[in-house]
């Protein structure tokens, strides 16, 4: 988070509360969608692709969806890899490739996804992720204040960058991507009705701990430092570094889960068409096969982190601001909302579409550079 009100300087933060705003209507009126028809529950995200546009509507959606369930997760393994791999070197001195740690970070992932069958089951996990999280911005908050008396020294808390603007809202966007998950998330409810709240509360929490992470963060190190680098030593980095680490493993499992949830359904290896043991053992080589695919993906496609930004960009855009509004527009009847619902239905898709373009630039820009700086460090 520092780094991306890195990108917009303090004008950056006041970003956070209106994306907030923003994805709390969006979140709130996909769930409604699942409604529409007031008969019915609609089982996916896919599905209200589908009733609003036939299947254009709905391959466009399962493509952009797994482009995050998937993309993300090899992400995470990439970072728990390094993460571990860093750990390892710097206080035991042992050096093992980099590419071995992936490994075990997939394993790692792999126990929970495997042996847990859908999102309903894997809910622990979000319950330790967020504990985790929340642990982090502790950590990052007393590293923060540990060198908070040496901040005059190499920043100018002051400064202004209006031209970092669109890609401050770009980039703060992706920390609001969670709708991909939410059909699952609100199907595996007690209480369905609660969902409005569920989504509003969790948001509210997400942004205290954006924002804690972003203030502290950039006013202590600003342009000059990152909270997670190697420059920095001691107890306090060593604990975000782990807890960090923990976060994306726990996470991972989940955005897998649901993936493999309606792969699974959509390739019949469920109870309704095996028998339990067939069932079983189909879907454990299923999801090993995932994990496989995964670990090959963060090993060997070289700047995997650059496209993921890339098609990410896309991906998450489509998913968070444009598919739920014009995907409500669509089967509401744009003509039967009241005129500030429509107003803002339209600002958050030209918003969506503008961040879009600002953030491909900036991925692409990113690539670009990364490739180069690739290509020069390549031996004669």
């Amino acid at each position: 988070m520092p780094y991306v009100i890195n990108k917009g300087n303090w004008i950056g933060i006041t970003l956070v509360a209106l994306l907030m705003l923003m994805t709390q209507y969006t979140s709130k009126i996909l769930i409604k969608s699942l409604y529409y028809n007031r008969k019915t529950r609609l089982n996916t995200y896919a599905d209200i692709g589908y009733h609003a546009y036939g299947n254009v509507g709905k391959y466009i959606l399962v493509g952009v969806n797994n482009i995050i369930l998937l993309g993300i997760p090899i992400f995470f393994i990439l970072i728990a890899g390094k993460n571990l791999d860093n750990l390892v070197i710097v206080h035991f001195n042992i050096h093992i490739e980099t590419r071995i740690w992936i490994c075990i970070a997939a394993a790692l992932i792999s126990i929970p996804f495997i042996l847990m069958k859908s999102l309903k089951d894997v809910f622990f996990l979000s319950i330790f992720g967020t504990l985790s999280t929340l642990l982090s911005v502790i950590a990052v908050s007393a590293l923060s204040c540990r060198d908070f008396t040496d901040v005059l020294t190499y920043y100018d808390s002051c400064s202004h960058n209006l031209y970092k603007f669109p890609a401050t809202f770009a980039a703060i966007s992706l920390t609001y991507g969670g709708n991909s998950l939410f059909p699952s998330i609100e199907r595996n409810m007690r209480r369905r009705k609660d969902w409005n709240k569920v989504v509003t509360a969790a948001s509210l929490t997400c942004t205290i701990m954006y924002l804690i992470v972003a203030f502290s963060g950039y006013y202590v190190f600003g342009d000059c430092k990152v909270v997670h680098t190697n420059d920095h030593e001691g107890p306090i980095v060593t604990i975000a570094t782990v807890f960090i680490t923990i976060d994306v493993l726990l996470t991972a499992p989940i955005l897998l889960t649901s993936f493999a949830s309606e792969a699974e359904e959509f390739l019949k290896i469920t109870r309704e068409h095996n028998s339990s043991i067939s069932e079983f053992l189909l879907r454990v080589l299923f999801r090993l096969s995932i994990v496989v695919g995964c670990v090959i993906v963060a090993i060997f496609v070289p700047l995997f982190g650059d496209f993921m930004a890339l098609f990410g960009t896309l991906a998450m855009y489509c998913l968070v601001f444009i598919f739920p509004v014009i995907f409500y527009m669509k089967l509401f009847g744009w003509n039967k909302l009241s005129f500030l619902e429509l107003i803002f239905d339209l600002f958050i898709v030209f918003v969506g579409f503008a961040v879009y373009l600002v953030g491909t630039i900036d991925a692409i820009n990113s690539l670009l550079r990364d490739f180069q700086s690739r290509c020069s460090n390549v031996p004669d």
